[in-house]
């Protein structure tokens, strides 16, 4: 079973990779962006 997230908007989104989450929102996409970017992965 893959873990999903749910979003404030109620969508749930899968988690992909190394604990990573697929973003549905900018917002999102752009934490994720930045913490990937901190921890020295490439972003998807």
């Amino acid at each position: 079973m893959i873990p999903t997230k749910t979003l404030a908007n109620g969508l749930e989104i899968p988690q992909v990779g190394l604990g990573l989450f697929l973003m549905t929102d900018v917002d999102e996409s752009r934490v994720c962006y930045q913490t990937c970017r901190r921890s020295g992965l490439s972003p998807l």
